[in-house]
């Protein structure tokens, strides 16, 4: 009984200390990304392909606790993030052997991903201001893809699927924050994807249309995020924590 009893007070002074310390806030953010393929100059020249990215619309949202420590902060939580981006390519389609004669090939590919992701992120306070640098993983939920090709700037087709994301990322993520009031913060956010996510399927739209010319595509995700934190539940010693002056 005894035992019982001190393990009790144990746990009860020790749940106590971490919830003084901490607070539960919940982000939501809008912005742009995209699901980039990593190629250069090179690459194009090689492959006779034209490669360009374009920022679509990114939805993220993200339920965290803070732990407050004396010089900083540690933020981790859980997130559902909705990520979008177009890859353009062109390219030379030739009829003969002579290479004179030629269709002009454009084949614009959306991608969109739903994932779940984990961030831990380490945040300073300089009076108003709130700069936090970390890292993040995240589990793919579903990909798809929807590809309209051209021929000489007339529509020759479409097609549409999925499957051809890798489950697992992880990447780098930056934030940088100002404190409108003592709950509610406006939040700017970078997140870099370090993982390649192609699956292996994605190898160009020559190989994917016309079985011509592999290559193996590195995809990697970028989000650039805009959005509002607030503070749902801070513990007395929480609010009281002091920034750096």
């Amino acid at each position: 009984m005894k035992k019982v009893l001190l393990f009790s007070c144990f746990l009860y002074f020790s749940v106590g200390t971490f919830m003084a310390q901490n607070e539960v806030r919940l982000s939501v953010f809008s912005g742009m990304g995209k699901i980039a393929s990593v190629h250069s100059i090179e690459d194009e020249v090689l492959s006779g392909t034209k490669i360009s990215d374009r920022y679509l619309p990114a939805f993220n949202l993200l339920a965290s606790y803070m732990h407050h420590f004396k010089h900083f902060q540690l933020e981790t939580g859980l997130g559902f993030s909705q990520i979008k981006g177009e890859q353009r390519e062109t390219f030379n389609l030739y009829t003969d052997m002579t290479y004179l004669n030629f269709y002009r090939m454009e084949v614009i590919t959306e991608r969109k991903s739903k994932n779940l992701y984990l961030p831990i992120t380490a945040h300073f306070q300089v009076k108003k201001f709130n700069f936090g640098i970390g890292g993040y993983s995240s589990f793919l939920l579903t990909d798809s893809y929807f590809i309209s090709f051209y021929r000489d700037d007339e529509p020759e087709g479409l097609q549409g699927g999925g499957k051809q994301l890798k489950s697992i990322d992880f990447g780098i993520n930056a934030q940088m924050g100002y404190d409108i009031s003592d709950k509610l913060r406006l939040n700017f956010s970078v997140l870099h994807g370090l993982n390649n996510v192609n699956s292996g399927s994605e190898k160009g739209a020559k190989y994917f249309l016309y079985q011509l010319s592999p290559q193996e595509r590195t995809l990697k995700n970028h989000q650039i995020l805009i959005g509002l934190n607030y503070q749902l539940f801070a513990a007395q010693s929480a609010k009281k924590s002091k920034s750096i002056e």
